[in-house]
Parts: structure tokens; C-alpha cells; sequence
């Protein structure tokens, strides 16, 4: 009787078994050992210490970015009601640089026309032989 129950129980247990060819044989092998291999190097990278700094390093960042952006958005809103209180001089300043970029501008066109006009001004009037000026003829 326990042969007989030890017999039925090998012949569920027995392993199934297939025929391939020695080209599907070497195909199959390759198809498993890729993924495995991957499997293997996957795991390595992931525990490996270089891993464990670069992730301790992320964790480090994060926790420090929540800070740095709510100092930053109160750095936002302090500007932006700094420049919202100084708006109408802002407007008036870049009015003024304009105005004065227009004047340079004609400045340097006027020098570019008589440059000797910019040293020494407009020539003194003439003098006429008899003391006068050629402006009263």
C-alpha cells in the first residue's frame, strides 16, 4: 500500500518534458538568460551602496526644497508688493530714461553733423572793417 501511494505520487510530480531541437534548445536559453541577466544587474544596481548614497542624497534634497520654495514665494510676494507700491515712479523712471535716450540720441547725431560745433560752439559773429557786427547791416 505506501509503494503504491509513493508511485502515484512520483508519476504527478515528474517533471514535464519537451523535445527541442538543438537550435530552439539554444533560442529558448538565450530568451530566458537575457531577462535573467538583466534581472541580476538590476538588482546589483539597486542595492548597490552608490544607490543607497544617491537615494539618501534625493531624500536630503527634498526635504530641504519644501523650505527653500516657501522662502522663495514669500521672496515673490515681498517683491511684488514692493513694485506694486512703486509702480507709478517705475513708470515715471522708464519715461524719463526714455526721454533721456531720445536727447543723447540727438546729442550724438548733432556731434555727428559738426563735431567742431561741439567743442567750441558757434563761430563768433563776423566783424565788419567799420567795428560793426555783420548782424546790424
Amino acid at each position: 500500500m505506501g509503494n503504491d501511494s509513493t508511485e502515484s505520487s512520483q508519476a504527478t510530480q515528474a517533471p514535464l518534458e519537451l523535445s527541442f531541437t538543438p537550435q530552439s534548445d539554444q533560442t529558448l536559453r538565450l530568451k530566458i538568460a537575457g531577462p535573467l541577466d538583466a534581472n541580476a544587474d538590476l538588482k546589483a544596481l539597486l542595492s548597490g551602496e552608490q544607490m543607497n548614497q544617491i537615494l539618501t542624497g534625493l531624500a536630503q534634497t527634498a526635504g530641504n526644497a519644501a523650505p527653500a520654495m516657501v522662502e522663495a514665494l514669500k521672496v515673490t510676494r515681498r517683491i511684488n508688493t514692493i513694485l506694486s507700491s512703486q509702480q507709478r515712479d517705475i513708470e515715471l523712471l522708464v519715461e524719463n530714461l526714455r526721454r533721456l535716450s531720445e536727447n543723447l540720441t540727438a546729442i550724438t547725431e548733432n556731434a555727428k553733423a559738426n563735431p567742431s560745433g561741439v567743442l567750441f560752439g558757434e563761430p563768433p559773429p563776423k566783424i565788419s572793417p567799420r567795428g560793426k557786427t555783420g548782424a546790424s547791416k
